[in-house]
């Protein structure tokens, strides 16, 4: 009787331990970044260039740029936006310390607050017209 109890305590052991790698091995995923082979080079559309107010990312200031806080995964960013959508190829997101950045056309645009690059692409973003 004895036997049976400590096989199967072990078999239950056993059977958590897994469930709890595969658990943690795939949050763990989340949170991996992936270094590009070269560095990305914003691209600029003639639309930007010729608007007034577009700028260059090194000219706008961190404080300057408008704050999301409070993005967990699954969550989707709503922006209005004037004029035509951009593609999804003209998202960029790029990591500041321990916030986001996101760049539309390669100017930047919002601060996401407290997250992981990794965590943002271009499907967690939509755009409603100002």
């Amino acid at each position: 009787m004895f036997a049976l109890i400590l096989s199967l305590s072990c078999a239950i052991v056993i059977v958590l331990w897994v469930e709890l790698r595969r658990l943690f091995a795939r949050r763990a995923a989340q949170y991996q970044a992936f270094e590009p082979l070269e560095p990305l080079k914003p691209r600029r559309s003639a639309r930007l260039r010729a608007a007034p107010s577009a700028r260059r990312v090194e000219d706008v200031p961190l404080e300057a740029l408008p704050r999301i806080t409070g993005f967990r995964p699954g969550d989707e960013i709503e922006l209005a936006i004037e004029g035509p959508v951009p593609r999804a190829e003209d998202l960029q997101f790029e990591q500041i310390g321990r916030d986001v950045r996101l760049l539309i056309e390669g100017f930047p645009a919002v601060i996401v607050e407290a997250t992981h690059a990794a965590l943002l692409h271009p499907a967690v973003i939509r755009f409603r017209s100002a």
